[in-house]
């Protein structure tokens, strides 16, 4: 059985706002709500500073550790698509899970570590779902 849902999970703008959208569809509607939120100057400028990283731009475009056949019941794709230094790129990153990657002998570049472990604090930020594993704590300093 296989099901294949669409949402946004983080989407920011250029006017430093950001929205995403709950992981499950409202039944009574089979739509999906929005999270929004204006994104403050530091949260703006990391997600900024990080894109602009020469290392970003060196990255492979697209990242697979397997993991989906160790996460049977879900499991998510993300299209990370951005423009830096003149050029437009797409990233696309199958369950994200640093640790896991680890632990299957496929570990991430630091750089995509850095990259989803902020993409994941920001939705976070915008949604109030609260989730960063351990790894991502311990990239981004905290406890």
């Amino acid at each position: 059985m296989e099901s294949n849902d669409t949402y946004v999970y983080l989407r920011v703008f250029s006017d430093s706002t950001a929205e995403c959208q709950p992981r499950h569809t409202a039944p009574e509607k089979n739509t999906l709500n929005s999270f929004k939120k204006t994104l403050t100057q530091d949260e703006f400028e990391r997600i900024k500073s990080i894109l602009d990283e020469p290392k970003v731009l060196n990255l492979r475009a697209k990242y697979d550790t397997e993991t989906r056949w160790v996460i049977v019941d879900t499991w998510t794709q993300w299209n990370i698509k951005f423009q830096s230094r003149g050029q437009s790129r797409t990233i696309t990153v199958l369950e994200f899970s640093p640790g896991l990657a680890r632990a299957m002998k496929h570990p991430y570049p630091d750089t995509l570590v850095k990259l989803g472990c902020t993409i994941e604090k920001l939705r976070s930020d915008v949604s109030g779902e609260l989730f960063l594993d351990s790894a991502c704590k311990k990239v981004l300093g905290i406890h």
